[in-house]
């Protein structure tokens, strides 16, 4: 479909020629999944090829959980369950032609990246809770060249 002809066509039409729907019965909750494969796109814009910035896309707007090896992660969760808030989260893997499929996380960090592939630690995290919120999180950090990775 070409971008530049497609504008007369309404959504609904639009999206019955360009989607397709197939389910198949699953046994147990642990099969139960959602396959989305997008294909046809030799004419989509560069960045809805790229898979590394769908996989930044997708960890920002998706109900998914926090990186494991985030540590703060685990108290926030903590913090949360405590408080009775039932946080829903789904699993969610990228995958592409002739790669193997990568778990899709939130995008916090114990570190943020610095020029020349190297990357600070946060050396602090603080969490700011009311009894029926998260107000904020903060983070402190040392920028004086030590405790680099």
């Amino acid at each position: 479909m070409n971008p530049d002809t497609g504008g007369s066509l309404n959504l609904a039409d639009l999206l019955s020629k360009a989607v397709s729907l197939t389910t198949s019965k699953a046994t147990s909750h642990t099969e139960h999944f959602m396959e989305v494969t997008l294909s046809g796109l030799d004419e989509a814009p560069a960045i809805f090829k790229d898979l590394d910035q769908i996989r930044d896309y997708l960890a920002e707007t998706s109900p998914i959980d926090y990186d494991p090896g985030w540590t703060a992660g685990k108290e926030v969760s903590q913090k949360a369950a405590e408080a009775g808030w039932v946080v829903e989260t789904v699993k969610l893997f990228v995958a592409g032609p002739g790669q193997p499929s990568r778990p899709v996380y939130k995008l916090y960090r114990s570190s943020f990246p610095l020029i020349g592939g190297k990357s600070q630690k946060y050396l602090e995290s603080s969490l700011i809770w009311t009894p029926s919120e998260l107000v904020g999180m903060g983070r402190v950090s040392r920028c004086d060249g030590n405790d680099r990775g």
